[in-house]
């Protein structure tokens, strides 16, 4: 009897973001100082030196990455992250090259519903907003 497959591969959620961009290395290293990404596994490297396919862990989630290419061009994304601690991930963000693309940098606030807030883009094409949460 064969054995059962899980349909969810062990530490992987049911949806998985998959970014497609211009200049990989370059979302990869933000990801990395702004949100301690860290690699699942190197990335594997197309022959003209771009990213073929990367996967990254943030806390308890992966994200996939690869180069833009003639078959899968760049998409715009957005990556909301739930952290515990907002204004440290956006300091870190600011600090690693986050911006708004008119290179003004939008404050954490508090939002009534809830919740603590910042957010900022690496590129025109890629935002990251940071949510933490607070009782009551």
């Amino acid at each position: 009897m064969a054995a059962k497959v899980k349909p969810i591969p062990e530490g992987y959620h049911t949806v998985t973001p998959y970014l497609v961009v211009d200049g990989a290395e370059k979302v990869i290293r933000f990801m990395k100082e702004a949100f301690g990404a860290q690699p699942v596994f190197e990335p594997m490297m197309r022959p003209d030196g771009k990213v073929m396919h990367a996967e990254f862990k943030i806390g308890d989630s992966v994200v996939m990455i690869s180069d833009a290419s003639e078959r899968a061009k760049a998409t715009s994304t957005m990556l909301h992250l739930y952290v515990p601690n907002v204004d440290a991930v956006y300091e870190k963000a600011v600090k690693a090259g986050g911006h708004l693309g008119d290179g003004a940098v939008r404050s954490v606030l508090w939002r009534p519903q809830w919740r603590r807030e910042g957010s900022s883009r690496q590129s025109m094409a890629h935002r990251h907003a940071c949510r933490g949460r607070r009782a009551g």
